[in-house]
């Protein structure tokens, strides 16, 4: 986006901040006053330049993004068994991986799916180790095997 627009290439680094401080899942949420100092190359000089990127800029540019995640969840969430299907009604859904902390992105879900989303304080590292945690059993489902 920055590139098109601001004829800026930025680093994965300055994205993630950019993304973390300024972005949000629901750009329609988002403090129009939050400016951002997006800092980078620009592309018509080749020297090093910072622009101001408002909080709406970075969260609308995000949109296809979010909207690509939050359908993936829900057709996942539509194909679901049964025995899992109850299990959201009951305690709702966990999002995990990075992309869940994104601003307001339990939100989108929510709403889209209908059910309560949380996100755990690690959402990046907690499903490796709830699989470190998890049993691993033999071929013979005999029980614990390390």
């Amino acid at each position: 986006h920055l590139e098109k627009k601001h004829q800026l290439l930025i680093g994965n680094m300055m994205a993630e901040e950019l993304k973390r401080e300024g972005g949000s899942a629901m750009a329609n949420r988002v403090d129009e006053g939050i400016i951002l100092l997006a800092k980078g190359k620009c592309l018509e000089t080749g020297y090093p330049k910072g622009i101001p990127v408002s909080a709406k800029e970075i969260s609308e540019s995000m949109g296809d993004g979010v909207k690509l995640i939050v359908e993936s969840i829900r057709g996942s969430v539509e194909n679901i068994v049964p025995e899992l299907a109850a299990d959201i009604v009951r305690t709702g859904m966990i999002l995990l991986g990075g992309g869940s902390k994104i601003r307001d992105m339990d939100t989108a879900v929510g709403i889209s799916t209908q059910h309560p989303v949380v996100i755990p304080d690690d959402p990046e590292t907690c499903s490796v180790i709830g699989a470190w945690e998890c049993p691993i059993m033999d071929d013979k489902s005999k029980g614990r095997k390390r």
